[in-house]
């Protein structure tokens, strides 16, 4: 029955999918004001139609779409403002009739990015300097489609002399307006962008053909004025990684680094980039560096370990894309426990962290959950390994005090 249900849902919805992509363009040129301007052109058939705004967020693992933040929703098409009612119990739901004759829509929105530097992502993420956008924030879907099989195009236009960095393909910039290539929802959601005045790119490295970047979004020119050194620790991170796990998935990597004491502060994996946030003097400081060494390091594993391979319950029907679905989070523990510690131990063995940095670290990691009340009553769920998969197995060197990490198959 809910194979069937699904099937019906996706040939419902196909007249959607098998059109041109949605158009999308967003006006960010408003951004240091903390609003952005919103276009959709969607293609439609004659009937019935709800649109959604994203609220399950993956890598936040909640429902932090930040719906209250749209505003001045329009809907138009064939010359005529059509009337929408917004759904009376899942607030994410706008629903109308589109007219016979009428082949795609206009639809037209604002969206005032939030003040607050809390949260993750619909937390603060824009000054007057810089922005980090993320398109779940922008876009509307129709109800009863796999994400993977909506293509969106979208097309930004930044501030004049911001610079930007994303890991989403681009067809072609002109000025300050850029064209990217059409993409499965999936993927527009899971490529951020951060833009700036105070914007540096550095490449880190190429493995096998696949490049790997980081871009210094800031409040001012000397936050971007990272040291070489750690540019070269940056670079040996790739290298280690291509020993931990022996291959890679992504076209590309991007880190994106944003330095603002004015923005929420947080890491967000993404499956060919990172969303990284911290102070504004973090990595021009040796004590910053030091606090958030292990940062950029545990989002990057996480491509590996929650994006190319996640619990099932934080998935819709296997993939991304189910923002309107409740992720269950049973399986937590590993998606961030295992990150947690192959992340640091990547950190030291880059050289962001030196192995006395990394045994500290252990050792307030240890005396923290000496406090943690949870552990004396509950139990971890193990997961079954009746399958054949891989294992991580650490070697303490008595030198370093560093887990030299190899892998194994398991039996």
């Amino acid at each position: 029955m809910e194979i069937r249900i699904w099937l019906a849902a996706i040939l419902a919805a196909a007249p959607l999918c098998a059109q041109n992509p949605v158009r999308l363009r967003v006006d960010a040129t408003d951004a240091p004001r903390r609003v952005f301007h919103v276009q959709m052109t969607m293609p439609v058939k004659a009937g019935p139609l709800t649109l959604l705004y994203p609220e399950w967020i993956p890598g936040e693992h909640a429902p932090t779409g930040p719906i209250a933040n749209m505003v001045g929703l329009r809907i138009s098409g064939g010359g005529q403002t059509l009337a929408w009612r917004r759904d009376s119990v899942n607030l994410y739901a706008f629903h109308f009739d589109v007219p016979a004759g009428i082949s795609s829509l206009e639809v037209a929105f604002d969206f005032i990015a939030p003040p607050d530097a809390a949260g993750f992502s619909s937390g603060a993420s824009v000054t007057s300097e810089l922005a980090v956008l993320n398109w779940n924030q922008l876009i509307l879907y129709p109800q009863g489609a796999p994400a993977d099989s909506l293509q969106y195009q979208a097309n930004l236009r930044v501030p004049a002399a911001w610079r930007y960095g994303t890991a989403l393909p681009i067809e072609r910039e002109s000025g300050n307006d850029v064209e990217f290539k059409p993409a499965p929802l999936t993927t527009l959601v899971d490529s951020p962008l951060s833009a700036g005045r105070h914007y540096r790119t550095a490449s880190i490295g190429n493995d096998n053909g696949i490049s790997h970047y980081v871009h210094f979004a800031g409040d001012s020119d000397e936050s971007v004025a990272v040291p070489e050194d750690l540019i070269g620790q940056y670079s040996r991170l790739v290298s280690e990684t291509g020993k931990v796990f022996g291959s890679r998935h992504y076209r590309d990597y991007h880190f994106l680094v944003t330095l603002s004491d004015h923005v929420a502060n947080f890491g967000l994996e993404h499956h060919e980039s990172s969303d990284n946030r911290v102070k504004e003097r973090t990595l021009i400081e040796a004590s910053g560096r030091k606090v958030e060494g292990s940062l950029l390091s545990h989002e990057f594993v996480h491509s590996w370990n929650g994006k190319y391979r996640r619990p099932a319950g934080l998935t819709a029907n296997g993939s991304d894309g189910g923002y309107d679905t409740p992720m269950k989070g049973d399986l937590l523990w590993v998606y961030e426990g295992l990150t947690n510690y192959l992340g640091e131990v990547l950190a030291a063995r880059s050289g962001i962290w030196t192995p006395e940095d990394y045994r500290d670290r252990m050792a307030a990691t240890a005396a923290l959950l000496d406090t943690r009340s949870g552990r004396t009553w509950r139990r971890s769920k193990t997961p079954p390994c009746s399958h054949r998969c891989f294992t991580i197995r650490p070697t303490i060197f008595a030198i370093t005090g560093v887990p030299r990490i190899t892998t194994k198959r398991a039996r």
